[in-house]
């Protein structure tokens, strides 16, 4: 499917896009512990989400549960309606709220 008003047309056309242009990743956080550098999640959507936006993708994050267990589900759109989705558990390190919003994040 060709292109329409300058963005792909659809969810492969788009992805394409961005893995031949990946935006360029900076570490801009620091972690004392191990006295290393890391890219921030901040950091890192910063420079994601107006690409994937110019190829008419959205990137959409839902707390969810699998299985009974607390899990995250990711999903890619794109503005033609096609989607891909994937859920992964998270291991609270307490089984208490600040423990799932700490893996969560």
């Amino acid at each position: 499917m060709a292109a329409t008003n300058g963005k792909p047309a659809n969810l492969a056309e788009a992805l394409v896009a961005i893995q031949a242009d990946p935006p360029t990743i900076t570490l801009d956080a620091t972690n004392p512990h191990f006295k290393s550098r890391y890219a921030s999640l901040a950091g890192v959507m910063e420079k994601v989400l107006p690409e994937a936006s110019k190829q008419g993708l959205a990137i959409v994050q839902l707390p969810t549960t699998l299985d009974g267990e607390p899990a995250l589900t990711t999903r890619i759109v794109h503005a033609g309606g096609e989607q891909i989705e994937s859920t992964m558990l998270l291991l609270p390190g307490k089984p208490d709220p600040q423990g799932q919003g700490s893996a969560l994040t």
